[in-house]
């Protein structure tokens, strides 16, 4: 992979990613986070695996497809693409 490839890859990742664009959660006993992988990045920060446990739960919902979002009804309209209702 070419450099120019590299940095044309690794500068959106470096955007998003900047404090301004990021929340961070400080966990508590019963907190519940909820996000939608369509679209967002995330991760998890190192922590005490022998003390803490991770609960993952995965939901799908049914419906029309995204709400917001480069593929929500609104933005292909405006866009003229046939598929739009």
């Amino acid at each position: 992979m070419s450099s120019t490839t590299q940095d044309n890859c690794r500068w959106p990742v470096e955007h998003v990613s900047r404090p301004e664009f990021c929340y961070f959660h400080k966990w508590k006993k019963g907190d519940l986070v909820v996000w939608d992988n369509r679209t967002t990045l995330h991760k998890a920060e190192v922590y005490d695996m022998g003390r803490y446990r991770r609960v993952f739960r995965r939901t799908t919902l049914a419906g029309e497809g995204p709400v917001l979002g480069p593929y929500s009804q609104e933005v292909l309209a405006r866009a003229k693409y046939p598929s739009a209702k």
